[in-house]
């Protein structure tokens, strides 16, 4: 059987596909809802499937790729695969065998912070819980953490600028217990899911700080956590990395 070249055109690389797939033709048919006459068409140049659904139809049943049915050279190919990878790479992520990402990946469960949640109703943890998920180079993680289990968070609002903007990506520690002063992922009645710097002092006071001055209502921090209300500031993790949108 003639293969086809990088020059052949739909017809000739849709007879070449069925006949190569050894599938038959009212096979074809059935499974797009059309009549084996239509398919005749479509291979004798005569006609050409009506809209792009039918052609994704068409390459589905054929099992093969949507592009392949175009005089794309090799080249043309990998430059589409690319491209379309490095604009929606995390479109993919479900798409791509483990065993082909690189070793300096890390794919991470991603949540979205959220504004001021009322007092009442400071949402929990369990309520952060994601079935998306995003790609994470190594080595925007702090040294320590690469190969440990983390989360990430798409910042809201602008409080933490330039640290991070808004819809850039907290990637975080999960833990309950602080670490030290540094930024963490947070949720408080004040200020809902978000990210803080948060400052421990000696006598247990919980100092919280926007990198974004205006929000500093207090001179040079944001809020004050005590131990009369110490129960209302929930910590999530401790930031390790950053992805920013620009």
């Amino acid at each position: 059987m003639e293969k086809i070249s990088d020059n052949s055109r739909f017809y000739q690389r849709l007879e070449y596909f069925i006949k190569s797939k050894k599938i038959k033709q009212r096979t074809v048919a059935k499974k797009l809802n059309v009549s084996e006459g239509a398919i005749n068409k479509w291979k004798n140049g005569t006609r050409f499937p009506k809209d792009d659904m039918r052609l994704l139809e068409l390459a589905k049943a054929l099992d093969v790729n949507l592009i392949d049915f175009f005089p794309y050279s090799q080249q043309n190919k990998k430059d589409i695969v690319i491209n379309e990878l490095k604009n929606n790479l995390n479109s993919y992520l479900n798409h791509i065998p483990k065993e082909l990402i690189p070793q300096n990946i890390k794919i991470v469960p991603i949540t979205k912070g959220y504004p001021i949640a009322p007092i009442d109703k400071t949402p929990k943890e369990n309520k952060m819980q994601s079935t998306k998920s995003v790609f994470i180079d190594k080595r925007l993680i702090k040294e320590g953490y690469g190969e440990k289990e983390l989360k990430a968070m798409v910042m809201v609002g602008d409080s933490m600028s330039p640290y991070l903007q808004h819809d850039d990506i907290a990637v975080y520690y999960p833990i309950k217990t602080p670490l030290g002063d540094g930024n963490y992922v947070i949720n408080t009645p004040t200020y809902g899911l978000t990210v803080k710097r948060l400052k421990f002092a000696s006598n247990g006071n919980i100092y919280l700080i926007s990198e974004n001055k205006k929000y500093n209502l207090y001179g040079n921090y944001d809020e004050l956590f005590t131990k009369e209300n110490l129960d209302t500031l929930e910590i999530y993790g401790l930031v390790v990395g950053r992805i920013l949108k620009s």
